[in-house]
Formats: C-alpha cells, sequence, structure tokens
C-alpha cells in the first residue's frame, strides 16, 4: 500500500536542508574568523620587540646620553676655567697697578726715623712707606696730599696655604709713619708677595730701609702670586694651580732725604745794638 506524500513531509525535508547548509555556513564562517584571529596575531608578534632587542636599544641610548654628558661637563668645565682665568688676570693687573701706584709715588719726609721700609718676613715681604695717593678709606671731599701706606700679608684661616693681601693707610702724618691707621683686605687668595729693591749701583735688595740706605731705591719689583684652582682644593692642586704677576716699578722722585731748614735765630738785643754801633 503506498503511502501519499504529504505537505508536511516536504516541509520537513526542506527544513533539514535549510539546517544543514545554515550548520555548514557557521562552520565556515567560524574557519574564518579563526583564520582572521590566528592572522591577526601573528602579525602582531612579527611586529613586537624581543626582550633582547629592548635592552640593546637602552644600551645604545645610555652610550650616546653618556657621550653627550663628556661633552656638555667638560664645555661647562671650559667655560667656567676660561671665565676663572679672565677673572684672576683681571684681579692681578688691579692689584699691581694699586701698589704700583703708591710705590710710584713714594715721599721722602722730613722726619728723622724711617720712611720707607720694606722687609722679607716669612709669609711674604711687607713695605711701609709714605706716598702723595689719594686716600682710599675717607669721603670724595675728604683728601691728603700725603698718607701713610703699607703692604703685607695675613694667614687666610678659611683655606690652607692661603693669604689675605692687607693694605694699612693713616690718614694724617705722624711721628709712628709705620704705625697706626686702619687695614683693608684687597684679596684673599694670595699665595706669594714678594718685592725687590734696586740700589743706585743696580743691584736687587730683599730689604730697605731710607735711613740705613740712604733715601729710596731706583725701582721696586713686585711679584704677586694667585690661586687659580677652585676653592677647598687640595693643597698640591693649590700649589700647581698658582698664577704670578710681575710689574717693575721706578721711582722718579729725588732718591736722597731732604735736609731739614734750619731755623733762623731771632736777633737778639745784644745783637741789634752791636750791629748798630758797627754801622755807626
Amino acid at each position: 500500500m503506498e503511502i501519499a506524500s504529504t505537505p508536511f513531509c516536504s516541509f520537513s525535508i526542506l527544513l533539514k536542508k535549510a539546517l544543514f547548509i545554515s550548520s555548514l555556513e557557521i562552520c565556515s564562517t567560524t574557519f574564518w574568523l579563526k583564520q582572521k584571529i590566528l592572522d591577526i596575531v601573528s602579525f602582531s608578534y612579527s611586529r613586537a620587540f624581543t626582550l633582547i632587542e629592548i635592552m640593546v636599544a637602552i644600551t645604545i641610548l645610555s652610550i650616546l646620553l653618556s657621550m653627550i654628558q663628556v661633552v656638555l661637563i667638560s664645555t661647562i668645565n671650559a667655560r667656567d676655567f676660561v671665565q676663572a682665568q679672565t677673572s684672576m688676570d683681571r684681579m692681578g693687573e688691579r692689584l699691581l697697578s694699586l701698589i704700583s701706584q703708591d710705590i710710584h709715588s713714594a715721599f721722602i719726609y722730613e722726619l728723622e726715623d724711617v720712611s720707607f721700609l720694606g722687609k722679607s718676613l716669612r709669609e711674604g715681604d711687607r713695605i711701609d712707606m709714605i706716598t702723595s695717593t689719594d686716600t682710599l678709606l675717607d669721603s670724595e671731599d675728604k683728601k691728603s696730599d700725603l698718607s701713610e701706606v703699607s703692604y703685607y700679608l695675613k694667614t687666610n684661616p678659611d683655606e690652607l696655604g692661603s693669604y689675605k693681601l692687607m693694605r694699612r693707610e693713616d690718614f694724617f702724618i705722624d711721628d709712628r709713619p709705620l704705625d697706626g691707621g686702619y687695614s683693608i683686605k684687597l684679596y684673599d687668595r694670595v699665595a706669594v708677595f714678594q718685592l725687590r729693591y734696586l740700589d743706585k749701583k743696580g743691584t736687587l735688595k730683599k730689604s730697605w730701609n731710607s735711613k740705613e740706605d740712604g733715601g729710596l731705591p731706583k725701582a721696586v719689583t713686585i711679584t704677586i702670586g694667585l690661586y687659580s684652582a677652585p676653592r677647598g682644593s687640595a693643597i698640591e692642586i693649590l700649589q700647581k694651580s698658582i698664577r704670578t704677576f710681575n710689574v717693575c716699578v721706578p721711582i722718579l722722585v729725588s732718591s736722597q732725604v731732604p735736609k731739614k731748614k734750619q731755623k733762623k735765630e731771632e736777633p737778639t738785643q745784644d745783637t741789634q745794638d752791636q750791629q748798630g754801633e758797627k754801622k755807626e
């Protein structure tokens, strides 16, 4: 007996075919998505840096930065060195100019005691004199034709091996031209302060006494040594950094001590009578 086909059977068959086709499409779509994801992941892995590559890059960058730092530090040190040397040259020239001006204007005052004295001491030389330069301690409206001036060294407690260059000045001339007055600091990093005095025979002497040597020297040579190393450096570095400045200062005034003028004795009454008798 044959079974007649019904519309329900045909619909079920079509539904099964549709489900089969849909499952195939889903599987193919899923496979395609998996393939795409794998492609993306593989591409990402192929474009990323490994740990070794990152370490090599950091090492190269560190070397470059170190080289730049060395060049930068060298440039800064060279700039500081040039500035320090320039400042040191200016300071040395100013000190020589000031001392030279005072020595060049040295004056023999009419005193029986010493008026120009140069001594060689352990820490450095010292010079005391009377000069005709203007005073540095008073205001512009207070000037003196003559003043007492001294130059000497004083130990600098703030830096080992350094000395302070001092200038003593007394506004008034008294019976003690080598004492009194006020002292001011000119510079505090002096290593050498040396004076030599040229006599009439052309001989350089370490000391000078206007009373014993008969007046002023013909010239005075000045040698100043200044430390150019940074403050706080070791004593060995300081000794190697000394910059020396020299100058020879002629003294153009008369080197002879002027004699005091003798006072004329006032004539007494007897002398006047005698002179009157002679005229008669």
